[in-house]
């Protein structure tokens, strides 16, 4: 990881349950991140449930199982203006407050619980292609979304409230097998739990 742009994002680091990596319990990249100043405690990054280790099966627990919207702030890979390209183009990057209409603050959410063999970098990609026009039978899930409270995650959204979200499909809740990282960005043709965190997530430029 790159330690120059720890205050530079909401947070950074890269977590893999399967191999050592210094970020898996690193509680510096969290404590100065840009959202560093305002918390006492840096347990807000984890939710109690998520028993990951830093080895797979063994080793210190892991310091984070949340991730962001991708379309909530910026969006940087290192090149001029790449703040203000979504994962899927033509759909809106929210960059400031007043942009979240659609959806409306109550109804797009900012952090989600993510699966301990899915959470990698600090977003929850979600690929927005076959949402406009609607084509749920080409519906991917690219991570997967925590399973932590009776089959489901909690999300927070614009306005400041949270939900417990629980998940229908089978296909968004694949065995755990601590240790193994799940495969991730596959087909889900007609998975509801898609369409659901698509329509929270961004919405179409309209041209």
């Amino acid at each position: 990881m790159n330690w120059a742009n720890t205050n530079l994002f909401w947070v950074v680091g890269w977590l893999d349950n399967s191999t050592f990596r210094p970020d898996n319990t690193n509680t510096a990249i969290l404590r100065n991140s840009q959202l560093g100043p305002y918390f006492d405690s840096v347990s807000i990054f984890k939710c109690p449930s998520d028993l990951s280790l830093s080895r797979g099966r063994r080793g210190d627990p892991r310091v984070r199982s949340v991730a962001m919207n991708p379309y909530v702030g910026t969006r940087f890979n290192g090149a001029a203006g790449s703040e203000n390209r979504p994962y899927t183009a033509g759909y809106r990057q929210f960059l400031t407050l007043a942009s979240i209409v659609d959806p409306s603050p109550s109804k797009c959410f900012v952090f989600i619980e993510e699966r301990e063999d899915s959470i990698n970098d600090p977003w929850f990609p979600i690929d927005m292609s076959n949402y406009i026009p609607a084509r749920p039978a080409d519906a991917v899930i690219v991570d997967y979304p925590g399973e932590y409270h009776d089959g489901g995650a909690v999300l927070s959204f614009v306005d400041g409230h949270v939900e417990l979200w629980r998940w229908q499909d089978g296909r968004t809740r694949p065995a755990l097998r601590p240790g193994q990282l799940l495969p991730l960005g596959l087909p889900s043709p007609n998975n509801p739990d898609v369409l659901r965190l698509q329509s929270a997530a961004s919405s179409l430029v309209q041209r």
